[in-house]
């Protein structure tokens, strides 16, 4: 969304959700001295998804939602992310690791709604959520105690009712 607002102006879009989001430079940069290293990210790209994403996902399954979900849950979600092609995993991941989306997130003049969780051991909210926050103008961040990544299975009615709040707001 970062990116169609730099392209396109954004005209056509009232409001902007970012749910959970990468960092705006995941990237170590000499004015990014807390990303991590570019080979670090093309090492996970040849050695995890390109080799064995599957046990990846079942040894990470844990952190990515809370203790209380249940195994048919966590099934279910392994299931939607084995859905996902090779080539699309290992394009996503390079086109998210290596943007740097800090100069385009000022060009977001509308209302943007950043939600994370404070467990999200996948995109801290330190290095990810608060820098957007920090970055756009016009920006609300909402922290959920205790939810990690996959807050959007873990915490549904309340993600729910705050995006249908979000959505109705003049």
């Amino acid at each position: 969304m970062v990116r169609y607002f730099s392209r396109h102006g954004g005209a056509r879009v009232a409001k902007v959700l970012l749910l959970a989001p990468l960092a705006p430079c995941p990237a170590h940069k000499a004015d990014n001295p807390t990303g991590l290293p570019p080979a670090m990210f093309e090492a996970f790209r040849t050695h995890v998804l390109l080799r064995d994403y599957p046990r990846w996902l079942e040894e990470n399954a844990r952190p990515f939602v809370t203790p209380d979900t249940s195994p048919e849950m966590m099934d279910w979600v392994r299931g939607l992310m084995l859905g996902t092609t090779t080539k699309a995993l290992v394009e996503c991941n390079r086109a998210a690791t290596t943007a740097d989306l800090r100069p385009e997130i000022p060009n977001l003049k509308v209302p943007v709604l950043i939600i994370q969780g404070d467990k999200d051991v996948s995109t801290p909210l330190e290095t990810s959520g608060k820098r957007y926050a920090a970055l756009a103008t016009n920006a609300e961040l909402v922290v959920y105690e205790g939810a990690p990544h996959g807050l959007m299975f873990t915490h549904i009615e309340r993600l729910n009712a705050d995006i249908l709040a979000f959505a109705r707001a003049s």
